[in-house]
């Protein structure tokens, strides 16, 4: 009996981080739950695509994406939005979407230097300690 109590308490466990999808089978994040950054203003642009893990785990909120401080999109389990920036140095952070009981101030953020015409991907992965964002690593 004890080993089953066991082996139930590791499948609950194990089911609590997210699983990572591939960038070409996320869902993209409806247009109303992006916010900014949806207009190419320059020829040499850059793209910055963050994509969230699919799963339980967090599932109950969205997850906040701002860019330079920005907000830009609020992000469900197994969506992915796109942004075009400028070239340069650009700040992506991830925290609370603010709606409902998922508020917050905690910004997690990494910085992308973009070129132009270049694309960097971030993934939005989540377990029983928290939501991280991290580049996105093709598995």
């Amino acid at each position: 009996m004890r080993w089953i109590a066991v082996g139930l308490g590791v499948l609950v466990l194990a089911g609590c981080a997210s699983s990572p999808i591939p960038l070409e089978s996320a869902e993209v994040a409806p247009s109303s739950k992006v916010f900014a950054f949806q207009a190419k203003t320059s020829p040499v642009a850059g793209k910055i695509t963050v994509l969230r893990d699919s799963g339980m785990t967090g599932s109950a909120c969205d997850v906040g994406v701002y860019i330079d401080g920005v907000r830009a999109a609020n992000l469900a389990t197994g969506q992915k939005a796109s942004f075009w920036v400028s070239a340069g140095t650009r700040n992506v952070s991830i925290g609370p979407s603010n709606s409902g009981i998922c508020t917050g101030t905690a910004l997690r953020t990494l910085s992308a230097d973009v070129a132009p015409g270049e694309e960097k991907a971030f993934r939005i992965s989540g377990d029983m300690q928290g939501v991280y964002l991290n580049p996105y690593v093709r598995y």
